[in-house]
């Protein structure tokens, strides 16, 4: 986690952050209780 918000009014948040040294991607956001918040923050909030 870098400590960076994200979560910026008309940004979309990409959901892969890159790949690791076996080339399986990282994620942007680690979602220890949600589920889809990112999908969530693409399609609905992040134009409201």
């Amino acid at each position: 986690v870098d400590g960076e918000n994200k979560f910026v009014a008309g940004q979309t948040i990409t959901e892969t952050a890159g790949v690791d040294e076996d080339g399986e991607p990282l994620a942007t956001f680690t979602e220890n209780y949600t589920a889809g918040l990112l999908k969530w923050w693409n399609i609905v909030l992040k134009d409201a």
